[in-house]
């Protein structure tokens, strides 16, 4: 889901500064007719799935997959739909041309609010479904009370856990790009490369703050069964990282570094994931996480997309006259970034899934006074079964995560990796078969 709002939300940058294709007196009567197109399509899935499980003809959970994959294709479908009809019918240039469209930080919200409404729609039609088969879960309020409107809490849920700390970020740079350009610089188009940098610099300070504002989370440090992963950080040879426990009611089982910053950098762990695995296991993701910022991959994700974005521009300045010209420039820069991110993704991934096996030997060898006794594997092979055991723990309800995704291989593959590195003749033997 992460490279689903990604895509949108590149989707709706590069259809910014697209011409209008049609003359229709109200762009945003139209735009607010195609969401609710897209909620009455979603609403008739719900209906039709919940019509199946009341007659048996299905049962819940066939029903409710079967729902999911009709509601994500349709999620899918919306980006290039989406992105074509809001630019065909004038949205993007009308909100350009309104008072908001000075900013960019407002302006990329205006242009973000059909396609998020269009996602909300796929999510309240989930809800709906579940309640009419009797088998929504009860919505609570922070206090722990019963929500008054539980279906409203559900969806705004979603897009805080799902969308917000992707959005934020994004929106947060153009903000620091809004102030340079009005505040110190002017409003002048030449300085937007300033203030991006200046947004780009502060964003490792503004992210950790954001994490703990939209998530659930915290502090480890001072909890006595999780105290020991500051060891291991320290082991790690990586200091100053603040590592807070992600309360999810047992809904994820994941674990991420936000910020690379010394002082201004998070490991977040999930509340099923440290609940489910074993001390050394939950080392091993542990130091998967840290493995990212030891080696640069967060860095080095962002480089691998300036030369993507800089082909599409340069082909898109040649066909700013042409608005279905501009249309396809969005649906190869679009694709350009996700084969882009594809592939760095996958390579740093199973790059810090080697690393991590070389660092926990190297921590184990230097960890004299045993002090990680017990919740550090002893050697570089025996790191390499454990983190592939971790790894089919993490997947072991969750069968989208066995899959390849854009930003993770298959779990199939990463495993066989791991058994490379614990095996290395096996290895060779494979390299000289494909010889």
């Amino acid at each position: 889901m992460p490279v689903y709002w990604f895509a949108l939300l590149i989707s709706v940058l590069l259809s910014a500064s697209s011409t209008d294709m049609l003359t229709l007196p109200s762009p945003f009567v139209t735009a607010f007719g195609m969401v609710m197109l897209w909620g009455v399509i979603a609403k008739g899935f719900a209906i039709l799935n919940a019509q199946r499980v009341l007659r048996q003809q299905a049962s819940f959970e066939q029903a409710a997959r079967k729902l999911s994959r009709q509601l994500n294709c349709l999620r899918w479908l919306w980006l290039p739909l989406g992105a074509v009809g809001l630019t065909a019918c004038g949205f993007s240039k009308a909100v350009e041309d309104s008072p908001i469209g000075a900013s960019m930080a407002l302006g990329a919200m205006g242009m973000l609010i059909p396609s998020l409404a269009a996602v909300a729609s796929t999510w309240l039609a989930e809800r709906q479904f579940s309640d009419w088969v009797g088998e929504a879960e009860p919505v609570q309020n922070e206090s722990d009370s019963p929500s008054r409107f539980p279906t409203l809490h559900a969806v705004m849920e979603s897009l805080r856990l799902q969308a917000a700390w992707i959005l934020l970020p994004v929106l947060f740079v153009f903000a620091v790009i809004d102030v340079v350009n009005f505040g110190f610089v002017g409003a002048d188009s030449q300085h937007r490369w300033v203030g991006g940098a200046a947004g780009l610099l502060c964003l490792p300070f503004f992210l950790p703050m954001l994490i703990r504002f939209i998530w659930n989370t915290r502090r480890c440090e001072h909890d006595p069964q999780s105290a020991w992963l500051v060891d291991v950080v320290r082991a790690s040879g990586l200091r100053h990282f603040r590592i807070r426990r992600w309360e999810t009611e047992g809904r994820i089982c994941s674990a991420l570094v936000a910020g690379f910053i010394p002082g201004f950098r998070m490991l977040l762990l999930s509340d099923a994931l440290l609940d489910r695995l074993d001390r050394k296991s939950t080392t091993m993701v542990v130091l998967h996480e840290l493995a990212h910022v030891r080696r640069w991959h967060i860095a080095l994700r962002m480089l691998t997309l300036v030369p993507t974005w800089g082909i599409v521009g340069f082909i898109g300045s040649h066909f700013a006259g042409a608005p279905l010209q501009q249309g396809a420039v969005v649906a190869a820069g679009l694709l350009l970034t996700l084969l882009a991110l594809r592939w760095v993704s996958h390579a740093t991934e199973l790059d810090a899934d080697r690393y991590a096996c070389s660092l926990a030997a190297q921590i184990a060898a230097a960890d004299s006074g045993n002090r990680l006794q017990g919740a550090v594997p002893a050697s570089e092979v025996d790191a390499a079964y454990v983190l592939a055991s971790a790894l089919v723990d993490v997947c072991s309800d969750n069968p989208k995560a066995c899959r390849a995704s854009w930003m993770h291989p298959s779990l199939a593959t990463r495993v066989d990796r791991l058994h490379r590195v614990a095996n290395p003749a096996v290895s060779q033997q494979s390299s000289l078969q494909q010889v």
